[in-house]
């Protein structure tokens, strides 16, 4: 018999260790914090309502739907029947909270297959650096944290991350299934069916431009060259050979149509529910929230720093300004517009000082009404890195991903870091692979800030006046 690879004794062993410690860390949560704590207050005792049986009640303050509610008793129920455990026993809020720990380390394997997937015709590929990259994306900051509370963050990204896996596998009625599914976690991840839609669409587009373009290689043209050629492709196919565009629109439906379908049971949802979100409808209202994606490239800059930040990345920034000017001008412009027109604070966002946003906003954007507008040069920065970052990616590709984060963040008048979770994971895994030098710095940066923000959650609890249990800082 063959020894196990070094890269599958490594995987074996880190996800012991993730089990391990997520584990003890979980153990502490639970020591600390043995009630329910912020959003925990309405999903806990929900899901101790289908725990016991009772599915006809539910909160008004809910918004989003109950996928979590049913997975946790789909696997504590089996519990309760095996070992004779009463509901209540088995439905409180550790073992509710345990669940998470399911997702998490679901996340990690599919973390590690999507590497290997997105990564493994590298040439600097392998699958140990595959396994480390996927071991510091599980415990990003944003999403390990919140493993340890009753929230949907966990399973949401699991499910997604399954779909986008089996998307690019090419087992599409299974990928749309589990995309349905995740829409019962979060509604908001009908955006990522679309997005792995997105991407099938693309790849049937690029087929079709080569195979019409034989002497060109997407790969190596320039975004605005791929885009100009599919242009006069379309153009000329439609006044010529008209016969052509529909062989490739059917063959789009052929290949999407369980996406579709996934679509349109949405869009009934919708038209039934009177909108996306489930209750509290006025503290959820949807806008055109344009800068949220300026503090989505500001979080994603941060946080892959090593990957996107260098000195000769500044350099060769600061020459594109020199090269281009009107590049510069013009973003700065459009921006300032975008800023000056349709920032929004969420009530939430001034009055709630549990979450470190409201530090962010208070501390950084109410400092001065021109603030926001100095950090326009940062914004410019942090989207050139994630563009420059995607390189080995053709134009339709990072087109697609740029809808879909727009769609899942600018309707959001409130700025949560959770929300950019699945956007900062799938762009990550999409960057090419950084060198182990890079990737010990992640993990240190990832486990530095995990230990910080654990320990003042933990430890450094205050008191409001109208409250009297403790509160805690968190994201």
């Amino acid at each position: 018999m063959a020894a196990p690879r070094e890269a599958t004794v490594i995987l074996i062993e880190i996800i012991f260790a993730f089990i391990g410690i997520t584990g003890c860390i979980m153990v502490k949560f639970n020591t600390k914090l043995s009630y329910a704590y912020m959003d925990e207050l309405f999903h806990i005792p929900q899901a101790q309502k289908y725990c016991k049986g009772i599915f006809n009640e539910w909160d008004p303050m809910l918004t989003t739907p109950p996928g979590l509610y049913l997975f946790s008793i789909g696997v504590l129920k089996p519990v309760c029947w095996f070992f004779h455990i009463p509901p209540s026993v088995v439905c409180d809020v550790a073992w509710l909270r345990c669940i998470n720990i399911i997702f998490a380390v679901t996340n990690l394997y599919l973390l590690v297959a999507l590497t290997r997937k997105i990564h493994g015709h590298s040439q600097t590929y392998n699958d140990t650096r595959g396994v480390l990259t996927a071991t510091a994306l599980a415990t990003f900051p944003v999403l390990y944290f919140f493993t340890f509370l009753y929230y949907t963050d966990s399973g949401s990204t699991c499910l997604v991350l399954l779909m986008y896996l089996l998307g690019l596998h090419g087992n599409h009625t299974l990928a749309a299934t589990v995309g349905a599914a995740s829409i019962f976690f979060r509604q908001t991840n009908i955006v990522w069916v679309i997005f792995v839609a997105g991407l099938i669409v693309a790849d049937i587009i690029d087929d079709w431009m080569q195979l019409h373009k034989k002497e060109t290689s997407s790969a190596r043209l320039g975004d605005v060259t791929q885009l100009v050629l599919l242009w006069k492709r379309v153009l000329k196919c439609a006044q010529c050979n008209r016969m052509n565009l529909w062989e490739l629109a059917i063959d789009i439906l052929t290949k999407t149509w369980m996406y579709i379908m996934v679509g349109i049971g949405f869009a009934m949802f919708v038209y039934l529910n009177e909108g996306i979100v489930l209750g509290a409808r006025g503290d959820h209202p949807a806008a055109l929230h344009f800068p949220q994606l300026f503090y989505f490239c500001s979080f994603t800059a941060i946080f892959a720093f090593a990957h996107l930040v260098s000195p000769r990345k500044i350099l060769d920034f600061v020459r594109l300004q020199f090269r281009k000017p009107l590049i510069a001008v013009t973003f700065c412009t459009v921006s300032a517009i975008l800023i000056c027109k349709f920032t929004f604070a969420h009530r939430y966002l001034l009055a709630d000082n549990r979450h470190y946003t409201f530090y962010v906003w208070s501390k950084i954007y109410r400092r001065h009404e021109l603030v926001k507008y100095c950090l326009i040069p940062a914004y410019f920065y942090g989207m050139w890195c994630m563009w420059t970052a995607l390189r080995l990616k053709n134009i339709l590709w990072k087109l697609v991903y740029i809808l879909c984060v727009s769609m899942n963040l600018v309707p959001a008048t409130l700025l949560e870091f959770r929300y950019f979770v699945i956007p900062y994971l799938i762009f990550r895994l999409n960057v090419p692979l950084g060198s182990y030098t890079k990737i010990t710095i992640e993990l240190l940066l990832y486990m530095t800030v995990n230990a910080a923000t654990f320990y003042v959650f933990l430890e450094k609890t205050f008191l409001w006046q109208n409250e009297d249990a403790p509160q805690r800082f968190m994201w």
